[in-house]
Parts: C-alpha cells; structure tokens; sequence
C-alpha cells in the first residue's frame, strides 16, 4: 500500500484503530478483550493488533485503566497483564524484559505465592494489586499501544511509508495520476498495473498482503522438512 502522508499522521491524529481509546493521561491506546483467553493466547492476540498485552509502568496508568475498565467493564475482577516468570521462576518480568521492580508492582498480601508451583503470570485486581496465576486460566485482557510507537511499518496490517515509488523500483501512473484529488492519501493499482491515488476511508478495495523472508530461512525450513 502507498502512503502520501507523514510518518507521524497518526501521531497528530491520535488515532491507532477503531476499537482502540486513546487515553490523554498516558499518551496511549488501550483495548479491553472481553473474550476469555489463555495468557499466551491474549499476549498473542495484542501482537496480531499491533499492540502488546498491557502492564501498567506506574500508578498513574493504573488508575486511567482501572478507572476505563470500571466504567466500561464493572464485571470484571481483573485482567491478565504482560508480567511473567516464564524465563526464570520467581523472576518476574515485563513481556519486553523489564524487571517487574522497575515498573507498576504492588503485589496483593502473601503474592506471589506460586500456588503449587504453577503460577507463572500474572494478572492486575479490581483494587489496583497483582496477583500470580496460572498462565492456562482464561481471563479478559488489555492491549496496550503508546503514542509514541504508532508509525507506518512493512507488515501488511498497517500501511507502509519508506521508500519512494522510484526507489522501490515501480512508479508508472495512470492517465492523470496522482491528481491530489480531495484526502486521495492512499495508493491503489488498476487492472492494467498503473497506479492511482485514492482516499483511505472513502473506498473499499481488494488487497495484497506481502512478507519477505529472508533466503537463509526458507532454506532452514525446507531442511526441516527433509529432515
């Protein structure tokens, strides 16, 4: 996809996905999953949505969440966070490796307890304290995205902004084309192979997803295979 915009548009937008609210107070994106998953499958599932299973960094962030989980989710008793021991038991770190000290950490009384030595991840309680559970229970999730990470990328789920058409080796228009028609940020290709500009949210087009993979890979799995 073609991008005529600046890399930070959706910085000045303040504006990640549709089913994201931006939260002032921390300058960042947040989802509350109502469907019950396993940690590893939530931590996934914000990974797909180019976001990341939500831990607080300080009681302020707590506060903003909590407060949005209250008023939108009052069912709710608590919510799995990106905090886990998976890496060394006992040792609890974010999903990004920041220890557990350096970030939110106020623990419910006699936690973490390690129940039968199963408790690897960690959920965030209704009254602000962390509790370690085992990571196979399913629980509602946040996803989290920061202002400041919000930038055009190659994966194919957000567009892409880099290259110029002529450093990317393609950049033969169509009749007129670009014309800067009103919003036509986007880029779209005809039947024919010439491109054309067009407006990001007015249209409804099919689309491409690509991925490179590197050579050395695609030999790694094709030994793996063989073998």
């Amino acid at each position: 996809m073609l991008q005529r915009d600046s890399t930070d548009g959706q910085q000045q937008n303040k504006f990640f996905r549709k089913d994201y609210k931006y939260m002032e107070e921390t300058r960042s994106f947040y989802k509350i999953h109502t469907m019950y998953r396993s940690w590893e499958k939530a931590k996934a599932k914000c990974a797909l949505e180019g976001a990341r299973l939500f831990y607080a960094e300080d009681e302020n962030e707590v506060d903003v969440v909590l407060d949005h989980l209250n008023n939108t989710q009052p069912t709710f008793g608590w919510v799995y966070v990106g905090i886990s021991s998976h890496l060394a038991k006992g040792v609890f770190k974010t999903i990004d490796g920041v220890a557990v000290r350096d970030v939110y950490n106020v623990w419910g009384p006699g936690e973490p307890n390690d129940n039968n030595g199963e408790e690897n991840c960690v959920i965030l309680r209704r009254d602000g304290t962390l509790n370690d559970e085992k990571c196979s229970n399913r629980y509602p999730f946040i996803c989290k995205k920061t202002l400041q990470s919000l930038k055009w990328n190659e994966e194919c789920n957000t567009p892409y902004l880099g290259d110029t058409l002529e450093e990317a080796g393609y950049a033969v228009w169509g009749g007129g084309q670009p014309d800067g028609g009103e919003n036509e940020r986007c880029g779209s290709m005809f039947y024919d192979g010439t491109l054309n500009d067009i407006g990001c949210e007015t249209h409804k087009c099919f689309f491409i997803c690509e991925k490179y993979i590197t050579p050395h890979l695609v030999d790694d799995k094709i030994n793996e295979v063989q073998n």
